[in-house]
């Protein structure tokens, strides 16, 4: 190496020892001939894209990324200033956000009326999507036609499942397209995001399972699940601290409090049959991507 020699005039003074091949590039270091790069189903990198210019391969076949419909619902709903009785649109807004993360384009459609209609031609209109997420309208009121309009144009497999928030959450088929009706609660919404519409990109983009990152911890204060349901408990990671997120007794869940979402890292999830763990105890935490 340069930094090794010394010019002396006409002469270079070499301070320090040279092995055989040190410093040089021998064919084959880095790809053997024949050797397997990447298997099926693998998701590119950067790094890869780069091994795989270096080595002059210009097009690989890859599965196109997954196209996702995302309509919000609510005639409560704005995109702009709320007047009084009116909730800005988010749930829309950050699913869009997750869904380009999970590598997945989107289409993030305006918002629908509470109109039996309306709804019904938004779901038909995105029945060429490869996955259909419609947010608000999936629970027992008047204004939540969004699982009664999937059961008329295709099936709902399920409405009403045993987690806690999220509970709402109904899933189904219109035609061949796969449609996950999350709930309007914000925080319920991406719980169900999580839950569900996440394992089902990466199913879409044909991907190798991608396992959650998890950590753990040692709890600050006691966290309570629901009893029958898979609790989704918010938290915070201080070090090896796990904190539970603090949510009002009058607002039950917290489902609607979203800055509970925003103030959190990750979820602990609290299996069906316990009650809750206490302080001190260690725990798994679920990270947020």
């Amino acid at each position: 190496m340069v930094e090794d020699v010394e010019r002396l005039d006409d002469v270079a003074e070499i301070r320090a020892q040279a092995h055989p091949f040190e410093n040089v590039g021998l064919k084959g270091e880095d790809v053997h001939r024949d050797e397997q790069l990447f298997h099926p189903g693998h998701r590119l990198r950067p790094a890869d894209i780069g091994l795989l210019a270096s080595l002059e391969v210009p097009d690989v076949t890859v599965y196109r990324q997954p196209d996702v419909a995302i309509i919000p619902t609510g005639e409560e709903l704005v995109g702009g200033t709320p007047a009084e009785g009116e909730v800005v649109e988010t749930n829309g807004l950050m699913n869009t956000l997750l869904v380009e993360q999970w590598g997945a384009r989107y289409r993030y459609r305006n918002i629908v009326p509470d109109v039996r209609e309306l709804v019904e031609a938004a779901l038909l209109r995105d029945t060429d999507a490869d996955l259909i997420l419609t947010t608000g309208g999936t629970s027992v009121g008047i204004r939540d036609l969004v699982p009664e309009a999937v059961h008329k144009l295709g099936k709902v497999l399920v409405h009403g499942i045993a987690m806690s928030p999220a509970k709402p959450t109904a899933l189904g088929f219109i035609e061949d397209t796969p449609i996950a009706c999350l709930p309007g609660f914000p925080v319920a919404c991406l719980v169900a995001s999580y839950a569900f519409a996440k394992p089902a990109i990466h199913r879409l983009a044909h991907v190798e399972r991608e396992f959650e990152r998890t950590t753990t911890g040692t709890l600050t204060g006691k966290l309570s699940g629901k009893p029958g349901s898979r609790t989704y408990a918010r938290v915070a990671l201080r070090n090896e601290r796990v904190e539970p997120i603090m949510i009002s007794a009058s607002m039950a869940s917290g489902s609607g409090i979203l800055s509970s979402m925003a103030k959190a890292d990750g979820f602990v999830i609290i299996p069906e049959n316990v009650k809750g763990y206490d302080e001190g105890q260690r725990v798994e935490v679920v990270l947020f991507d």
